[in-house]
């Protein structure tokens, strides 16, 4: 929900990298040496969280991103994208549009990305399974969708992440 922070649409950062500069302008600047002349890392986080705190004070949030947000998380990714459209009366092009702009994904590709994450912490928490079991704990419907998402984000194979001791999920 980093939009509610920079009011820019979320699919302008998808695989790019910005200053914090171009995005809030003169704040950026202005934060930068406030931080700079605090004293202790505390001070610095508690500037920062005021700040923080003080742009959201204005949001208003989007009570359908919100509810599509959260059931995505409940569910780790495995809620229909049908069944969000259903509980926000969105169709899916208009909800797959205020996904692009407070995102920065489709609806699909966040949905796939929690069920991603989802795995990951089935791997940590159950060691002891086998791959095939964690995917199907993770809701992939086989192991090729699993080893696919792996390798798009991570590099890596399911095995490799499990067993690699310099990667961290």
């Amino acid at each position: 929900m980093a939009y509610a922070f920079f009011r820019v649409p979320m699919h302008a950062f998808t695989d790019t990298t910005a200053d914090l500069s171009d995005i809030w302008r003169g704040m950026a600047e202005e934060m930068e040496d406030r931080l700079s002349g605090a004293r202790t890392n505390e001070a610095r986080v508690d500037m920062a969280q005021k700040y923080l705190l003080r742009q959201l004070a204005g949001d208003q949030q989007d009570l359908q991103m919100v509810y599509c947000l959260r059931q995505a998380q409940l569910s780790g990714g495995l809620i229909p994208v049908s069944q969000l459209t259903d509980g926000t009366g969105l169709s899916q092009r208009h909800l797959a549009r205020k996904f692009q702009q407070q995102v920065g994904l489709s609806p699909k590709e966040y949905l796939r990305a929690c069920r991603f994450i989802r795995s990951l912490h089935h791997l940590k928490k159950y060691p002891m399974l086998s791959l095939t079991e964690v995917a199907y704990e993770s809701g992939y419907y086989d192991q090729a969708h699993f080893n696919r998402d792996y390798k798009a984000y991570t590099g890596h194979t399911p095995g490799e992440v499990a067993h690699a001791r310099d990667i961290l999920y």
